[in-house]
């Protein structure tokens, strides 16, 4: 099942994403993503798009921003 869909690709950018060993690795665009929901999509703006990562990584604190709403994290479940 995939998860995210591009909305729109804004630009290139030259942002650059720093990664746990202190390696930096460039973004290629940015852009807004929606992403699937069990409860509505959700939308993110100005995701960066690096495409030498191994995994996605989300800011929450973003994606709360962007959708005017809360994460609730407990030992099984997750909230939003």
């Amino acid at each position: 099942m995939k998860v995210f869909y591009p909305v729109l690709t804004l630009s290139t950018s030259s942002n650059m994403v720093q990664v746990g060993n202190s390696s930096m690795l460039p973004g290629a665009h940015i852009g807004s993503l929606c992403i699937k929901s069990h409860v509505k999509p959700l939308t993110l703006k100005s995701g960066l798009h690096a495409p030498k990562l191994k995994h996605n990584l989300l800011s929450i604190q973003r994606i709360c921003l962007d959708n005017y709403c809360n994460v609730i994290f407990l030992m099984v479940l997750l909230f939003l």
